[in-house]
């Protein structure tokens, strides 16, 4: 297990009071690292608490799993860290450790620093910004005796340089702004900041764009128009940036989308459109990819919004889309398909599984149950469920091609009339829970009822990447994958 180690002791004697309970954004700045360790879900979170303690474990909630006081925390850092690796040193294979006024460290980049990191005792995983490596950090297990005999204000900077240990760096510019003085925050607040809440979609995005443009904001519309070698998002992608410095989307997994939406920033105020290039052969040397690939990137300033609201209508009309750029001397064009939709149909742990999962990734769901108590769990996760009573009269299928079907039944009975409306529409995908000898069995019962061999082909069974799957998120994950593969070559 790896540990995220966040010490929140200090007595911020140069800003004056405790920066931690400072507000940025709507919440304090420690809830901004903490906020990210969770989201990163790469292990338990151990916060070390020492001045103002009470109210550092009140603005921290329920996001540490693990409270350690320091009582030696005006000693400095390094007592802090000591006492967090003491805490955990027996059941962690590593501690990440995550500075609380980083509030800009994301959680895709302690995620790759996990994914980084080859699992030896001896290698270091640590972060590179502003020519200088530093937190977050990743040490080993043979790294615990040092940090646990840290003191005074080392936080253990010799360590990533000691000879016993491999040294792996992560490029990560915005961990380099720490929090240190009022100037400081207040200049982070007036800074670019991700909204969450809005989904990968393009649809998504395009609808940020126009809900802004609504309240009076200007907004710059950031293409993807060229990759060079590798990147983490295809020509197409999108970020939107407005004036306020909020942005939706993401360019790059998070690694330089602050600074792009800083380079849209800067097109808004110019009111020019720009052309970036990012990574590899850019000249912005200190702004790198840790994939080792570049992006051509082009930044539009107030694009037309009557334009952007029409491909909005035929994506909600379950419509393909598309939007032509032509900007500083290019012409590119981004083609969209309406978001995946599934119609699961089915009962039990099967279909509920795959309705939950399938909602946390933000697809629209219609979920069929002749179980009641199943409507009721599907429609708790945003779930358009429909109670079903009788299996000769199924419901009519909305599908459009972008649009699986999969059958989660185990009693068969229901079967026979969904399979043939899902013959009978535009799905690219229909698949239905069994063995091979069950699948069998039905083709046979489906062609007795006068279904075509041809159309009988469509039925996907067994279902899923990995066959034989007897657990029922394994079975959700595994068909869900098989289904976005083909969704994607569409």
């Amino acid at each position: 297990m790896i540990t995220t180690i966040v010490p929140a002791a200090g007595k911020s004697e140069r800003f004056g009071a405790n920066k931690l309970l400072q507000s940025l954004h709507g919440k304090p700045l420690l809830r901004h690292a903490l906020e990210s360790a969770r989201k990163a879900n790469v292990g338990e979170i151990c916060l070390v608490t020492g001045q103002d303690a009470a109210q550092i474990v009140e603005a921290a909630g329920d996001l540490a799993d693990q409270i350690i006081h320091n009582s030696d925390y005006a000693s400095g850092i390094g007592s802090s860290i000591a006492r967090g690796v003491s805490a955990c040193r027996d059941t962690s294979d590593a501690v990440l450790l995550l500075l609380a006024d980083q509030p800009l460290v994301t959680d895709s980049h302690l995620r790759r620093m996990v994914e980084a990191w080859s699992g030896s005792v001896d290698e270091i995983v640590a972060t590179s910004y502003d020519d200088t490596i530093g937190p977050p950090v990743l040490f080993p297990t043979g790294a615990f005796d040092d940090l646990t005999a840290l003191a005074g204000d080392n936080g253990g900077k010799a360590i990533l340089t000691d000879d016993r240990f491999q040294l792996r760096e992560l490029g990560f510019t915005p961990a380099g702004r720490d929090v240190d003085t009022p100037e400081d925050l207040r200049t982070l607040a007036t800074e670019p900041q991700p909204v969450s809440s809005v989904g990968e979609h393009p649809r998504d995005q395009f609808g940020f764009l126009l809900d802004k443009v609504a309240a009076g904001h200007r907004c710059a519309l950031v293409t993807i128009v060229g990759i060079v070698d590798t990147a983490s998002r295809n020509p197409g992608t999108h970020m939107i940036v407005a004036d306020d410095g909020q942005y939706a989307g993401s360019v790059s997994s998070g690694c330089v989308d602050a600074n792009v939406a800083a380079f849209a920033l800067d097109a808004l105020e110019k009111n020019e459109s720009q052309r970036v290039q990012l990574g590899a052969g850019s000249c912005f040397v200190d702004i790198a990819l840790p994939c080792g690939g570049g992006m051509d990137l082009l930044i539009v300033p107030d694009p037309d919004t009557a334009t952007i609201a029409d491909v909005c209508a035929r994506l909600d009309a379950r419509e393909r889309a598309v939007l032509t750029l032509a900007e500083t001397g290019i012409e590119f064009v981004a083609r969209y398909q309406p978001p995946l939709k599934l119609i699961l149909a089915g009962r039990g742990a099967e279909l509920t599984s795959f309705c939950e999962i399938a909602r946390a990734c933000r697809y629209p769901v219609v979920a069929l149950s002749p179980n009641a108590n199943d409507v009721t769990t599907c429609n708790g996760f945003g779930a358009d469920a429909v109670h079903v009573v009788d299996p000769r009269t199924p419901p009519e299928l909305e599908a459009d091609p972008c649009t699986a079907i999969v059958l989660l039944f185990h009693d068969h009975d229901w079967e026979s009339g969904i399979l043939k409306a899902a013959l009978e529409s535009d799905a690219f995908y229909i698949g239905a829970l069994g063995s091979k000898k069950t699948h069998a069995a039905r083709l046979e019962m489906l062609a007795a009822d006068g279904i075509p061999r041809e159309a009988l082909d469509r039925i996907k069974g067994p279902i899923g990447l990995v066959p034989s799957m007897r657990n029922a998120p394994m079975l959700a994950i595994s068909t869900l994958a098989e289904i976005i593969e083909q969704f994607n070559s569409l």
